[in-house]
C-alpha cells in the first residue's frame, strides 16, 4: 500500500468546478457498503488524475460493522467519509441526489455502473439528465463484471498509481477497501476485480475502476456499447461523418434518378424520331418523298 499512500494528497474541491469527470456506480450491497467515485482526468500533462469518493451504509450496517467487525464505519462516518441513510438498507435516493449535485457542480459526461440492483437507478439518472437520451449527452454505462470490461482500466490505473499520478485524497473507506482488494486473472492474462474472493469489502475499488474506465475511452464524442460482454467504442463525429456521406450519396442518387425520369418524360413529349434522308444533290429534306422539291427530279438518295 505504500505507492497508494503516496497518491494521497488532498484534491483541490474548488478548482474542479466546472470540469470533466467520469463516474462510476456500484450499488451491489444494500445492507452494507455502496459507493459512488469520480474522475477528473489532468488538463495537461503535468496534471493529476484527481478522485472524489462517495460510500454509503444503512445506519444499522454501520453500527453491527464498528461493533461486530471491528470495521472503522462509526468513525468515518463521524468523519464525513461515510454517509449513513435512515434504516437497516441503503437508502439510493441519498446517491442520485449526491449524483445530481455532481452533474450541476461538473461536467459530468457518463457513469459506468453494475446493473446489480442498480438498474431503476440508473433509469432514474437518465431521466433527470439526459431525458430526450441524446447520444451527445450525459449517459449511464452498464459495464459487465468480466475480465474484458475491467482488464485495461486496470491495468492503466495500476500504472497511474505506481507513477503517482493520482491524487485520491487519502480517503480511509477508499485505502480499506484497496487493501481488501482481490484481483482475478484469466488464461489470457486478463484481470478483474474478484469480490466472491475478496475478505472484505472491495466495492469502492470496483466503482473506482469502472469511473477509470469511462474517463480513459469516455471521451464527449464517443459513447459505448456492448458485444459479448467487451466494451466497443463508437466515435460519434465518425458516425455523423458516415451518415452525411451516405445522406449525400442518397441524395446524389435520387437526383439522378430524377433527371433520369424528366429525359424519359421529354422523349415521351417528343415522341418517335424519325430517320432524316437528304437529298444527294442539294442536300435538302427528302424523307418520305419521291420528287426533290427543289428541282422535281426524282430524288437521288
Amino acid at each position: 500500500m505504500d505507492k497508494w499512500d503516496l497518491c494521497a494528497d488532498q484534491v483541490p474541491l474548488e478548482s474542479l468546478k466546472g470540469r470533466t469527470c467520469h463516474g462510476g456506480l456500484d450499488l451491489s450491497s444494500r445492507i452494507d457498503l455502496a459507493s459512488f467515485v469520480l474522475v477528473f482526468s489532468p488538463e495537461d500533462e503535468e496534471g493529476f488524475y484527481d478522485v472524489i469518493w462517495h460510500f454509503y451504509c444503512p445506519e444499522e450496517g454501520i453500527l453491527k460493522r464498528s461493533q461486530v467487525d471491528r470495521v472503522n464505519y462509526d468513525i468515518w462516518q463521524k468523519q464525513g467519509f461515510l454517509t449513513a441513510t435512515p434504516g437497516n438498507v441503503v437508502d439510493y435516493s441519498a446517491i442520485e441526489k449526491d449524483i445530481f449535485e455532481a452533474a450541476d457542480l461538473y461536467q459530468l459526461e457518463q457513469i459506468g455502473y453494475d446493473s446489480w440492483n442498480a438498474q431503476a437507478t440508473a433509469t432514474r439518472v437518465m431521466e433527470k439528465l439526459n431525458p430526450t437520451n441524446n447520444d451527445k449527452g450525459f449517459q449511464m454505462v452498464e459495464m459487465r463484471q468480466g475480465a474484458k470490461t475491467f482488464n485495461e482500466p486496470a491495468k492503466d490505473l495500476l500504472v497511474k498509481i505506481m507513477t503517482g499520478k493520482i491524487r485520491h485524497g487519502g480517503n480511509p473507506v477508499a485505502r480499506w477497501n484497496a487493501d481488501n482488494l482481490v484481483m482475478r486473472i484469466d488464461a489470457n492474462g486478463n484481470i478483474a476485480p474478484d469480490k466472491e474472493h475478496a475478505t472484505e469489502k472491495i466495492d469502492g475499488m470496483v466503482a473506482f475502476m469502472m469511473a477509470w474506465g469511462q474517463a480513459m475511452f469516455g471521451e464527449k464524442d464517443n459513447i459505448f456499447v456492448y458485444h459479448e460482454g467487451s466494451i466497443s467504442k463508437i466515435d460519434l463525429n465518425e458516425k455523423e461523418d458516415e451518415m452525411a456521406k451516405k445522406e449525400k450519396t442518397k441524395k446524389e442518387e435520387i437526383k439522378k434518378e430524377e433527371i433520369k425520369k424528366e429525359e424519359i418524360s421529354k422523349d415521351e413529349i417528343r415522341g418517335p424520331q424519325r430517320a432524316i434522308i437528304l437529298c444527294k444533290r442539294c442536300g435538302r429534306d427528302v424523307t418520305g418523298l419521291e420528287f426533290c422539291p427543289n428541282d422535281g427530279l426524282k430524288v437521288n438518295i
